[in-house]
């Protein structure tokens, strides 16, 4: 029997989840102004949405942990989603 869409888009995603350890799945709105804001910063650095939005998490934390006291920095990297 054939798969209709919503199954073929299931087996995709789980396919995505356990076939690439290193990525995680992110499902989410955000603020129209945000949206175009990413939209203009990919467009400007000529890379796409997901590695615009990559660099700005990634250049955002590394600002934060720099800025932490050693005290403090290693309970900020044992944060998880679910804290």
């Amino acid at each position: 029997m054939a798969l209709n869409n919503a199954e073929r888009q299931q087996r995709y995603r789980n396919k995505r989840a356990f076939g690439r350890g290193s990525e995680r799945r992110i499902n989410l709105f955000v603020g129209e102004a945000a949206w175009y804001a990413l939209t203009r910063l990919a467009k400007h650095y000529g890379v796409t949405k997901r590695a615009m939005l990559e660099r700005l998490i990634e250049a955002e934390d590394e600002r934060v942990s720099d800025a932490l006291p050693k005290s403090k920095l290693e309970a900020y990297f044992r944060l998880r989603s679910n804290d």
